[in-house]
């Protein structure tokens, strides 16, 4: 699937909304609509930030949130 079918496959809304009333009827169409925007929103749970490990923030260019550990060696 490309671009070219997703623009060539395109349905106004219109139309489908016309053929929901033809095969409903306006009453169903409207309180089908109305439930649907009294129903409560169904979606993801918002996270907070998720702390990145040292490893992933080297990846992706950032300083480590703690500092590299010192070797016995380097304390001379």
């Amino acid at each position: 699937m490309n671009n070219d079918s997703l623009i060539r496959d395109f349905v106004p809304a219109r139309l489908s909304v016309n053929d929901l009333v033809a095969r409903h009827g306006a009453w169903r169409v409207f309180l089908a609509a109305f439930a649907a925007l009294l129903a409560p929103r169904r979606g993801f749970a918002r996270l907070g930030p998720v702390p990145l490990s040292d490893y992933l923030r080297r990846d992706i260019g950032l300083m480590p949130s703690t500092p590299p550990p010192v070797h016995w060696l380097d304390r001379r």
